[in-house]
């Protein structure tokens, strides 16, 4: 009879001790739950964030290119008056 008393007690034991390391790794898989949530909440943010900068820097280069071609033509524009200058000085 002690016998079955001290198996019972040891179950008991290794039941309590079970449901003990359960609740701990229910606990710890929650946090990770969190930990989780919370990067994929950063990684939208900085996705979002990439998507803003991108979208700057393309109207940048639009504008760096309109802002070329301007200064092209104005370039263009230059030389040929200094052409027409110059072709009015040796026509004379």
């Amino acid at each position: 009879m002690q016998r079955s008393t001290n198996l019972l007690a040891d179950a008991q034991r290794t039941v309590a001790e079970t449901e003990e390391i359960g609740i701990g790794t229910v606990q710890n898989l929650h946090g990770q739950r969190e930990q989780l949530l919370a990067a994929q909440a950063t990684v939208k943010e900085t996705s979002s964030l990439t998507q803003d900068a991108a979208k700057t820097l393309n109207g940048m280069a639009r504008r760096a290119a309109h802002n070329r071609m301007f200064l092209y033509s104005i370039i263009v524009l230059l030389l040929f008056f200094i052409g027409l200058m110059l072709w009015d000085i040796f026509k004379k």
